[in-house]
């Protein structure tokens, strides 16, 4: 029998590592596992209350855990635009760990 949780007592680590592949931690925000989070636009997200409070994860790539970041969700900032010798244009950001980015342009 397999029992997914999201929310716990205990950080999640403790309990999947106790039942491997029988105790599975699922980032879900529903009720009773969900706290609301103020993005910096105003915008409110309901987000899995152990993911928002784990200090090991870094959701927007600044550098400090979700636990500790007034904003961990407000996206990823950009370090730096520069134009190469080439004329092409190289962007640099700090890239969060597990994610994939799309980058999209237009020839103007």
């Amino acid at each position: 029998m397999k029992i997914y949780f999201a929310d716990a007592n205990v950080p999640p680590e403790i309990l999947t590592n106790a039942f491997p592949g029988q105790m599975i931690y699922v980032n879900y925000a529903g009720p009773n596992s969900s706290v609301p989070v103020v993005l910096q636009n105003g915008e409110v997200l309901m987000v899995n209350r152990l993911f928002r409070n784990n200090p090991a994860i870094d959701s927007d790539a600044d550098g400090i855990g979700n636990a500790f970041d007034l904003h961990p969700f407000d996206g990823v900032r950009i370090r730096a635009i520069e134009m190469t010798p080439n004329g092409t244009v190289r962007i640099s950001w700090m890239a969060a760990a597990n994610t994939t980015y799309k980058i999209e342009s237009t020839p103007s």
